[in-house]
């Protein structure tokens, strides 16, 4: 099988190429799920976003539109909850 795994580095080098095209971000507005295991550096990689772009960053967890989500749990990828709290992610960054 086949890896899926992208370094960081080359994350954050292909979101500085996507924020600096005209038209993305700022009003036209650009919402980034970030998904995968715990410790897989996805609340590093915002927390970078938010420094290179101070003005035009919010991050938002879908922890904290589930209700009863409980830390160190998992939530199905196809659960009504997390459809909701994607949706409430999304109203949030308007």
């Amino acid at each position: 099988m086949a890896s899926t795994f992208t370094p960081l580095d080359a994350l954050q080098e292909r979101m500085l190429e996507i924020f600096s095209v005209e038209g993305v971000g700022g009003a036209a507005g650009l919402i980034i799920f970030l998904r995968g295991l715990p410790g897989s550096g996805k609340t590093k990689l915002a927390r970078q976003l938010k420094e290179i772009f101070p003005d035009d960053t919010q991050i938002f967890s879908i922890s904290q539109f589930i209700t009863n989500w409980k830390p160190n749990t998992s939530i199905s990828a196809n659960s009504d909850e997390l459809s909701l709290a994607t949706a409430a992610c999304k109203q949030a960054g308007k």
